[in-house]
């Protein structure tokens, strides 16, 4: 027989306790143990449930028409979505009106909440017989006083007639429009 060795003296020994210790771990029935341990667990709010499925059952018996009615809103929203993104090459245009609409409306509403509109005494002078359009742009009217920030300015052009020319309401006569240079450069 021969001498051990100091790294067999080492090794032999772990070998033994690590085989015995996988053969250990191995033979457990592991799955057989979870599963009780999960039942033993889940057993309390099993019984914590049972209140539940009595109070949902009454209530989806109660609500059964609201649902219905949301079942079937969401199965036409849903449709028309599909339908809608099937038409590719109308989507844009679709999406493009729709927004159209909806910034026109909100823009109706704003000008309306915060009175950007001409002053009922405009109208009233635009009634008034003889007159004919101007080049001129009217005072705008911001409150029933009559104070405004906003100077007139004369055009370059004199007109021979008096007259005067409604300025646009709304955002509309907010808009600054900007004009291309023909520098080239």
């Amino acid at each position: 027989m021969a001498e051990p060795t100091a790294i067999s003296v080492i090794i032999e020994p772990l070998s033994l306790i690590f085989g015995f210790a996988y053969s250990a771990v191995t033979s457990i029935h592991y799955k057989w143990w979870i599963l009780h341990i999960a039942t033993v667990v889940a057993f309390p709010f099993q019984l914590l449930l049972i209140p539940l499925r009595i109070v949902t059952s009454v209530l989806s018996v109660v609500f059964a028409p609201f649902l219905y009615l949301c079942y079937s809103f969401v199965a036409l929203v849903s449709t028309l979505w599909t339908w809608l993104a099937s038409l590719e090459v109308v989507t844009a245009a679709t999406i493009g009106v729709s927004a159209g609409v909806v910034l026109a409306l909100v823009s109706n509403f704003v000008s309306t909440k915060l009175s950007i509109q001409d002053s009922p005494y405009d109208d009233a002078a635009d009634d008034s017989e003889g007159e004919e359009s101007s080049p001129l742009p009217k005072r705008r009217f911001l409150s029933d006083r009559g104070d405004s920030d906003e100077t007139e300015w004369p055009w370059l052009e004199t007109s021979t007639s008096p007259v005067r020319r409604k300025r646009a309401s709304g955002l509309l006569s907010q808009t600054i429009h900007e004009e291309d240079d023909s520098s080239g450069a």
